[in-house]
């Protein structure tokens, strides 16, 4: 999986051309995607870097927002709320590319998981309590969690 995801994602970006990716004989098109997207960045990243994943925005057919965290490409996605190390922008102008985008985006103090937990709050549904019982009359509990296959060695 991982040689697939370096040669047709990487070396090739095959997802950035309709239809130029297939997986299980299927091309994949993302310009599909009508649904809303956040799409999370870091600005020094250099496996895949901002002017690179900003092109994302404009592939997809939905709702985009962008937001490009401090930092690269591990640390800047591990920068939790608690930190305010890194910081992120947020709130450019998208549909004129990567430089308009950061030059009208905002710097805000904190973690990018701030703006991206108010839009999942804004996509989600009503937020509905977890049952008391694991299963019900259709599917039986199997047994209790976590699970005797958490607790097998390889």
């Amino acid at each position: 999986m991982y040689g697939f995801y370096l040669r047709h994602m990487l070396f090739e970006n095959k997802l950035s051309r309709k239809n130029a990716l297939r997986i299980c004989e299927t091309p994949i098109d993302i310009g599909k995607i009508e649904l809303p997207t956040f799409i999370v960045s870091t600005s020094e990243d250099h496996i895949s870097p901002p002017q690179t994943t900003f092109t994302t925005t404009e592939l997809v057919s939905g709702p985009v927002e962008y937001v490009m965290g401090g930092s690269g490409h591990v640390m800047g996605i591990v920068n939790p709320p608690a930190k305010k190390k890194y910081g992120y922008y947020a709130g450019g102008e998208l549909g004129k590319g990567f430089e308009e985008w950061k030059k009208t985006a905002k710097q805000h103090e904190g973690s990018w998981w701030t703006p991206w937990t108010a839009w999942l709050k804004k996509q989600s549904g009503k937020q509905v309590a977890a049952p008391a019982k694991a299963g019900n009359a259709k599917y039986k509990s199997i047994e209790p969690a976590p699970g005797r296959y958490v607790k097998e060695k390889c």
